[in-house]
């Protein structure tokens, strides 16, 4: 057994479970959502309904990410669970989940990166939009590739 699998299960094998594989990967969803937060705070004047709401929606959707991860997770550990599959088969299961959730993990650092600002005076309501765009386009396409391999198994 890997040990990518050993923690995946043993996070997985008890009900009062303090804390699943995925969530490791969690910090960067957090930090993501502060840095679009920095950013919808530090718009000057008065912001439209119609963009406040497209925001928070955005972050929401951040945190549903979370949720898709833990079913992703979840829909792996339960196909391996009830198929009787070879442990090699397994253990290829569980290195595609730690891949996908290293690369998606990147990919939200790449996007804090690029939405950092260094002056509060610089945020405009345009910025701030494109930045919420990226950011909501990540998390969609995130999403679906997370429900096909939910799917899958």
């Amino acid at each position: 057994m890997s040990s990518i699998h050993r923690r995946i299960h043993r996070s997985n094998s008890g009900s009062n479970r303090s804390c699943r594989f995925v969530e490791l990967y969690f910090s960067s969803i957090d930090l993501l959502k502060l840095r679009l937060t920095f950013l919808r705070r530090n718009i000057p004047g008065r912001l439209p309904l119609v963009h406040l709401d497209y925001f928070t929606s955005v972050e929401n959707d951040l945190e549903r990410l979370k949720a898709v991860m833990l079913d992703m997770e979840d829909s792996l550990v339960r196909h391996a669970r009830m198929t009787r599959m070879h442990h090699l088969d397994r253990e290829l299961i569980f290195n595609e989940l730690l891949r996908k959730s290293t690369i998606s993990h990147l990919e939200r650092i790449r996007l804090c990166r690029l939405i950092r600002v260094r002056n509060r005076s610089s945020v405009t309501l345009a910025l701030a939009l494109e930045k919420y765009q990226m950011v909501a386009s990540y998390v969609a396409e995130f999403c679906v590739e997370s429900i096909r391999q939910i799917e899958m198994n």
